[in-house]
């Protein structure tokens, strides 16, 4: 009893020091160079959640739409680019999600071959395997307004709750919306603006945590297109205490669409040269590194797990 007495007191000191040591960090982003197409930037990088299977788009400028990377290991280099075919009907389209079992894929596509000019709506396909073809549906018409640029969505785990990026704001403002549910079989609510992000222009691209309360999000400050991540203390609360993703944000590139693990761990996001060039323009990789305090909590943690089941 005195030994876990003693561990505790040395746990409850370490979280003191802890409160006032320098936060964690992004590793240096690594160019994915191999994730070519034949046109465009590769973007809007969403991971599935077994670590295997890359989504992405071209920018959403052109019309070859939505692409798909592959690998066999979580170790392994993405490889083996293919377009989602089955999707494409010449409009433009991209900002892909796609639920934790792989057979739902949300998107966004122009409904007509004027991108530039279009509506975007937010649609859905889904399949009955993962090795089966996409079956498109109809477009999800509840989130929608009439003249509206809508992009990149991004849902909770469950599919419950939807974020995305629409320029219905007055005067065509952009800015995050959401929507939300009872179940996945039900139309989603009205839309509404989360506030909290007009202070600077957010773009989609937007990845949340699996219980909804953290977001990482593109950011312009008025220079440049950079990473942040918010929090918030329960769903039905606005996000606060914007923070950059220290480590990611470069004074070369605009960095924009970004896809963060559900362990808050690996990070992939697009690239662009601020300069117009194309060098280095595509998808990065970051592996968040935290502060030493809490290697050392977690490790103090697990010896008190230890300590309580030997007791």
């Amino acid at each position: 009893m005195m030994k876990n007495q003693k561990l505790m007191s040395l746990i409850i000191v370490a979280a003191a020091l802890c409160s006032t040591a320098f936060a964690g960090y992004w590793s240096e982003p690594v160019f994915l160079s191999q994730l070519t197409v034949p046109d465009g930037n590769p973007m809007s990088p969403m991971v599935s959640a077994d670590g295997l299977t890359m989504y992405f788009d071209t920018g959403m400028h052109n019309t070859n739409g939505l692409y798909v990377a592959t690998r066999s290991d979580r170790s392994e280099q993405f490889s083996n680019v293919q377009p989602i075919s089955e999707l494409y009907h010449g409009r433009s389209s991209g900002g892909p999600w796609v639920s934790n079992d792989g057979l739902r894929l949300y998107y966004a596509e122009a409904l007509s071959s004027d991108y530039t000019n279009s509506d975007w709506v937010i649609k859905m396909a889904i399949r009955y395997s993962t090795s089966a073809s996409w079956i498109e549906t109809d477009a999800l018409q509840e989130v929608h307004a009439a003249g509206s640029h809508n992009a990149n969505p991004a849902l909770t785990p469950d599919e419950l709750h939807m974020f995305w990026y629409s320029n219905r704001g007055p005067e065509g403002s952009s800015t995050f919306w959401t929507a939300s549910r009872a179940s996945t079989n039900d139309p989603f609510s009205a839309p509404v603006s989360m506030s909290e992000f007009d202070g600077g222009s957010a773009e989609g691209g937007a990845s949340l945590s699996p219980d909804g309360l953290t977001i990482y999000f593109t950011w312009n400050d008025g220079v440049n297109w950079d990473q942040y991540m918010a929090t918030r203390s329960a769903l039905d609360q606005p996000f606060g205490n914007f923070q950059p993703l220290v480590g990611i944000n470069s004074d070369i590139f605009n960095e924009h669409t970004i896809h963060v693990s559900d362990d808050g761990t690996e990070a992939y996001f697009a690239r662009l040269r601020i300069n117009g060039g194309t060098e280095g323009n595509g998808i990065y990789y970051s592996q968040y590194i935290p502060e030493p305090c809490t290697v050392v909590l977690l490790a103090l943690g697990a010896m008190a797990a230890r300590k309580r089941r030997v007791w």
